[in-house]
């Protein structure tokens, strides 16, 4: 329930006072229950957690369903049985007409914000859970009340989100939920996904959804070791490196490669600043597998053919020029960070660093929380 979410994130920042922020995050079934949490928990307005004010971003990963916060619905237009693939982009909406409005279900929860007002349903039903939750949570008790405080908060959230470019099956033959409700939004998740960010934009005019692909189709390892994902989660030093689409034509001179196990792309970059000559690599997202080249490349390398085997690997790279300025200075940079037990309550690996960062990656559930605490002093 969103209780436990809330309380997981109360727990933590009670057992960890050094925590600097906060990352939540879902893929698929997750991502879906996620999006939900997102609407309706208090947690995370104004970007931040309630009990310490931590910044609190949420990242949802390809959702076979979302939460619509008007009664509009995309045109029919907008939802053709094409895909349209990741540059699919459609901007009419409205409210669906009688044909299309699958009796009286197309706007309640968990579709759309309809039957969460206090008395419209009984206990024991989806709706009644989260009427209660949202009575606790904001005091909402009327459908003007609802509709107006969950926007008001949605507002002030950090919600980002990342769907796979072929996301694209269709929902019909069991890819995603083909209930008649969630058909309205999209025959396919990454339509589906791009149709309620327009969706967002509209709700919100002037606002910025961040949202990102990954080139994969429905798959949490691809979306968790995405350029975008790191970006929006690690904390490393992202503009260091740039992405491609697809991998370099001209690799250069290996200088290392990574295979034995599941490397995130962010662990690819610190073996690559680690490695001397290394300003580039060939990552392979769904293997996890990392390959340091000494290759200088730039936004004009030519990359592979998208027939090519290794379409759906990346080159990430650095600028060269700016590597060879920094390497012009002397020092140490100390010792590389060693490996800590696994703490028993939380499934993930703790890195305690020389200069005393504490570093944790955490799995929960089918998502992940993600801790970056504060340096200790010396």
């Amino acid at each position: 329930s969103f209780e436990v979410l809330d309380s997981v994130l109360d727990w933590v920042q009670a057992s960890y006072p050094r925590l600097q922020r906060l990352v939540v995050t879902g893929f698929s079934a997750g991502a879906q229950f996620l999006v939900r949490w997102a609407a309706l928990s208090p947690e995370g307005a104004n970007g931040t957690t309630m009990r310490s004010g931590l910044p609190l971003r949420i990242i949802v990963g390809g959702p076979s369903t979302v939460l619509y916060l008007s009664e509009e619905r995309p045109d029919g237009a907008c939802v053709p049985d094409e895909d349209g693939g990741q540059y699919w982009d459609c901007k009419d909406f409205s409210v669906p007409s009688p044909s299309r409005d699958c009796g009286s279900s197309w706007n309640k929860y968990p579709a759309g914000l309809g039957g969460l007002h206090k008395g419209a349903s009984s206990k024991g039903h989806v709706r009644y859970t989260a009427n209660q939750y949202l009575l606790h949570s904001i005091g909402a008790t009327s459908s003007l009340e609802v509709s107006t405080r969950v926007r008001a908060r949605w507002a002030t959230k950090d919600i980002r989100f990342l769907f796979g470019v072929r996301d694209t099956v269709h929902c019909d033959v069991g890819a995603c939920s083909n209930d008649c409700e969630h058909m309205l939004t999209g025959k396919n998740r990454l339509q589906r996904g791009i149709n309620y960010v327009r969706h967002l934009e509209r709700e919100f005019p002037g606002s910025q959804v961040l949202w990102g692909v990954f080139n994969f189709g429905h798959n949490h390892e691809a979306a968790y070791s995405s350029h975008h994902f790191t970006v929006w989660a690690l904390p490393y030093d992202n503009n260091k490196y740039m992405v491609t689409d697809r991998a370099v034509s001209d690799s250069g001179t290996p200088k290392g490669d990574f295979v034995d196990r599941f490397y995130a792309a962010w662990e690819c970059m610190d073996m690559c600043d680690s490695t001397t000559g290394c300003t580039s690599f060939t990552y392979i997202p769904l293997e996890g597998k990392c390959f340091l080249k000494d290759k200088c490349v730039d936004s004009s390398s030519l990359l592979v053919s998208p027939d090519s085997r290794e379409y759906q690997h990346q080159t990430y790279w650095k600028d060269c020029t700016r590597e060879q300025d920094e390497g012009s200075s002397d020092g140490d940079d100390g010792e590389a960070c060693t490996l800590v037990d696994t703490d028993p309550y939380v499934s993930g690996t703790f890195v305690d660093c020389c200069d005393g960062l504490v570093k944790t990656i955490g799995f929960w559930g089918s998502g992940w929380l993600h801790f970056l605490c504060k340096p200790t002093s010396h």
